[in-house]
């Protein structure tokens, strides 16, 4: 299937957030199907891949412990 991307999104920022949001996706339904209750640590949860995973996990009902870098990186990660 083809994904439609609007013409004011650039194609590499497009494919960049359709290859993150895919990943995520597949780390919490088939790496490991993340449930309700489960633990879920998630490293460098301020990036891209790892924001989406924090919301996916976080929709799913688990708890979320992020890493990251940095105390800035730990506020955005924090705002997921």
């Amino acid at each position: 299937r083809l994904m439609p991307v609007p013409d004011d999104v650039e194609l590499d920022v497009a494919t960049a957030a359709a290859v993150q949001g895919l990943t995520a996706h597949y780390l919490v339904n088939d790496s490991f199907i993340v449930r309700e209750g489960d633990w879920v640590v998630i490293h460098a949860a301020a990036g891209g891949t790892g924001q989406i995973l924090v919301q996916m996990a976080k929709a799913k009902g688990a708890r979320v412990i992020g890493t990251c870098s940095s105390e800035y990186k730990a506020e955005i990660a924090r705002k997921r």
